[in-house]
Order: structure tokens, then C-alpha cells, then sequence
């Protein structure tokens, strides 16, 4: 949970990269406010000031997504594994055994990284033709990203497919 002088900390620093940027207002700041002052990208290590950009409508975006390892979304199917076979019982599902067998589908935790490096997931994945399940490693996106401060990144073709 984040402090009331750490949220104020977070309007300030906005409306700084609002007027450093000559937004003209917010755009997507998803998740900003679930960040600290000290807060950087744990993929492209930059930190909030050079993930703030402006987008076409002239609007500041810095926008943190949630980025997941999308073979935990597929794994629902497990369930019909733990479906017991006695018909008195059917009905009763085990979630432990069900999210046990869910954790060994994930090859990393979810974690909060900036749009650029989520999108850029999605990029190398086109690139690569993984599979829609597929999700690029925190760890992985760092080593085929080209960061450039307040931009959107550019994708080493050749080390996604390598990393792939």
C-alpha cells in the first residue's frame, strides 16, 4: 500500500512530465499510482520519467500493465483432470490441487513492467510465430529490447529468436 506522500509524490511528478512534455493532459497512466518515487521498469530498467511519453492525441502516457506468463490463462482445462470420477462428489472441485497444477504451468510471476517492454512481448512474439499462449520472461524481454529513453522500444529480431 502506498503512502498518502507517496501518492502526492505521483501527481506531482505527472504534472512535472506533463509540463517537461507540453502535454496537453493524462492519457494511460494505468498502474502508475502502484508504483514508488524510486520505481524503474524490471525489464528495460528505466525508470518513470523516461517511460513517460506523449502519444498522438497529445495526451502524457506512463502506463505499467501486469504481465503474466499467458499458459497460466490456458490452464483452466486442468480442470476437468480433477474431476472426480465418483458421481456423488461430482460438482466438488479441489482448488489446491487445481492452482498447484496451475503454478507448474508458469515459468515466471506476474509482474508490473511498463507497456513498452509488454508490447514489445507481443511484438517479438509475432516475430518469432509463438503460439498465442506464449509469454516472454521479464528476464527475456531484457535481452532483445532496444531502449531508447521516452519511446517506445525497438525489438532485436535475431535475439528473439535466439531467446525463443
Amino acid at each position: 500500500m502506498i503512502e498518502a506522500s507517496e501518492s502526492e509524490k505521483n501527481c506531482r511528478l505527472l504534472f512535472a512530465l506533463m509540463t517537461r512534455f507540453g502535454a496537453k493532459d493524462l492519457g494511460a497512466v494505468h498502474n502508475f499510482f502502484a508504483t514508488t518515487a524510486d520505481a524503474c521498469c524490471p525489464c528495460c530498467y528505466r525508470r518513470r520519467e523516461d517511460i513517460a511519453k506523449v502519444d498522438k492525441n497529445g495526451n502524457l502516457n506512463c502506463r505499467f500493465v501486469h504481465h503474466h506468463d499467458h499458459y497460466v490463462d490456458v490452464s483452466h482445462n486442468v480442470v476437468m483432470l480433477f474431476s472426480p470420477a465418483d458421481t456423488s462428489r461430482r460438482g466438488v472441485i479441489d482448488y489446491g490441487a487445481i492452482n498447484a497444477v496451475r503454478a507448474s504451468f508458469q515459468r515466471f510471476p506476474e509482474t508490473l513492467i511498463c507497456e513498452h517492454c509488454n508490447n514489445a512481448d507481443a511484438t517479438a512474439k509475432g516475430i518469432v510465430g509463438a503460439p498465442e499462449q506464449f509469454s516472454f520472461a521479464p528476464y527475456e524481454i531484457s535481452a532483445f529490447i532496444i531502449v531508447t529513453p521516452n519511446e517506445a522500444h525497438k525489438v532485436d529480431e535475431d535475439r528473439a529468436l535466439s531467446i525463443y
